[in-house]
């Protein structure tokens, strides 16, 4: 019999969103995310990864086409035909979707493990959105977004410290559309060595 439990639970039925309700998140709830990422694994202890919450709509609207104009769209993909992504529809112009919120996270420019501490954060932030039924997606690179006009002007209107760099984008926000469907699980990708007989 296959042991399971919430955690397990939350993992497996975690699904990318690119929808979202007009609808704002509840400060106690996006609290929670957010403290989630907080706790997060970080290398040496030293709790590196800063959090950049936005919930304005206009900001998040303006960073998002610029996000999608700056991005290079690889063709003769498939993401997802219940979520479509920018790779799926090239008509849709912002990359993040239309997200109420938009949680960037930063890390120190020259630590060489500032990019997992950010990517370890993100995730305890998406399974806790997942465990709230918050809907989310994550937006790697966030670089990318930051080094066009609007981006670069956004950046500094937010007085980030000059020793960070932005390394991901979590849209967080209410689900809308159809539910994606889990996709198959590929073979072949663990394997157990120098087991012990």
């Amino acid at each position: 019999m296959e042991q399971t439990n919430e955690v397990i639970e939350c993992l497996q039925k975690r699904r990318t969103y690119r929808q979202f309700q007009d609808r704002s998140i509840e400060r106690e709830k996006l609290d929670l995310i957010v403290n989630a990422g907080l706790v997060a694994p970080n290398a040496g202890g030293r709790q590196g990864p800063v959090f950049i919450v936005c919930q304005d709509k206009t900001v998040n609207t303006l960073l998002g086409e610029a996000r999608r104009q700056a991005s290079s769209i690889p063709t003769g993909r498939h993401v997802s035909k219940e979520q479509p992504s920018v790779i799926d529809n090239p008509n849709i112009k912002n990359s993040f979707y239309g997200a109420p919120v938009v949680v960037t996270i930063a890390a120190p420019k020259n630590f060489i493990f500032s990019q997992s501490d950010a990517a370890m954060a993100a995730q305890n932030m998406i399974i806790a959105a997942t465990s709230l039924e918050i809907a989310s997606c994550f937006i790697g690179r966030a670089e990318t977004t930051f080094n066009t006009g609007i981006g670069v002007v956004i950046w500094n209107d937010w007085n980030i410290a000059e020793n960070l760099k932005p390394f991901c984008h979590i849209l967080l926000g209410y689900p809308a559309g159809i539910p994606p469907k889990p996709k198959q699980i590929k073979e072949n990708r663990v394997f157990f060595v120098n087991q012990d007989q």
